[in-house]
């Protein structure tokens, strides 16, 4: 849980958040949410996907971020058009 006083914080953490939906949702291959009520799986995905931005946020390289291999074991089963 993040608790922040600056305004320019909460900027930030909606466009890190805004990112982290972007990723996840190229990544299934379908927009979110795509229903009602997403799986508390991709919810906690997008969640984490969120929390290593916002940690990394001053990586200057993109070799400084690595992908989290959770991340991708939660989002898996939802992907679609992946082939056979």
């Amino acid at each position: 849980r993040l608790e922040l006083d600056d305004q320019d914080e909460d900027e930030n953490l909606q466009l890190i958040l805004t990112a982290a939906i972007d990723y996840a949702s190229k990544f299934l291959g379908r927009p979110i949410p795509w229903e009602d009520k997403l799986p508390a799986s991709v919810t906690s995905a997008v969640l984490l996907i969120a929390a290593d931005l916002y940690l990394n946020r001053e990586a200057t390289t993109p070799s400084g971020m690595k992908e989290n291999p959770l991340v991708e074991k939660m989002l898996h089963p939802y992907r679609i058009g992946i082939g056979i």
